[in-house]
């Protein structure tokens, strides 16, 4: 149990790392890369971005873990969060799950409309002229906003610090949430999530183990920009350039001795 422990702190803290940090590369080099003609590219690929960074600053403020025991699933919030009154906490809660389902969303119509792009369907393409962007984003909103409200009503909120347990050693309090009933980014936010919701269907016993359901979810603002900082040529140029080994040539000369 322990080393399961361990292994989801290391987790956490890794992706905590690479999310806010590759996200941060993706922004500042969205606008910094003058290959990227489209302005329409630049725009989404900040706003995924954006999203994505914030979605890992709540995952890394929440740091939660998973319990299924007794024919209930019991959330625990064990990050530095876990010290915040319990209404900020529903509140990032419900921006965590708002955020998920607008990850997802966005994600499904950019396939779209990649989907347009290179097979030339004009008529998809007309739903995304500037015209429509603010429909279509009013929409991704209130969808994502209606699934997080949806969401959020299967859970209350309890306060218990636990003297005992996996999560004991590192020794912060922990947040219970309990609910009252019972292509590469979309593997790690899709699966994560479905298994999720299974367990909240047909919970099955499986203890601080279910812990790791979430920590894969962590990588969900992790891996969009990962795959844009290696897929996209400009991106991947600078980040080149960025980490290139620099050699520097030392020339030793030696003082020419003196006339006899």
């Amino acid at each position: 149990m322990r080393a399961v422990s361990v292994l989801v702190l290391g987790n956490d803290v890794l992706t905590t790392v690479i999310g806010l940090s590759a996200n941060i590369f993706v922004i500042v080099l969205c606008f910094k890369a003058k290959t990227i003609d489209s302005m329409k590219a630049r725009i989404f690929i900040g706003w995924r971005a954006s999203v994505d960074f914030t979605m890992a600053v709540v995952y890394t403020a929440l740091q939660l873990g998973l319990t299924v025991n007794n024919s209930y699933i019991t959330v625990l919030i064990y990050g530095p969060a876990a010290e915040f009154p319990t209404t900020v906490l529903k509140g990032l809660c419900t921006l965590l799950l708002f955020l998920f389902n607008l990850d997802l969303v966005s994600l499904s119509i950019s396939i779209v409309y990649r989907y347009s792009i290179i097979c030339g369907h004009s008529k998809i393409q007309l739903l995304f002229k500037p015209r429509n962007l603010p429909i279509l984003v009013a929409t991704i909103t209130v969808v994502a906003a209606s699934f997080a409200s949806m969401m959020q009503s299967f859970f209350t909120y309890s306060r218990s610090n636990l003297t005992n347990g996996p999560l004991n050693f590192m020794g912060t309090p922990i947040q219970v949430g309990l609910p009252d009933k019972g292509f590469l980014p979309l593997v790690f936010s899709t699966i994560p999530m479905l298994a999720f919701i299974s367990l909240m269907v047909a919970p099955k016993e499986t203890d601080f183990y279910g812990t790791i359901i979430l920590a894969i979810l962590n990588w969900q603002p992790c891996v969009y920009p990962m795959i844009s900082l290696i897929s996209i040529r400009p991106f991947r140029h600078h980040m080149t350039k960025l980490f290139r080994r620099h050699t520097a040539l030392i020339v030793i000369s030696k003082r020419p001795s003196a006339p006899q």
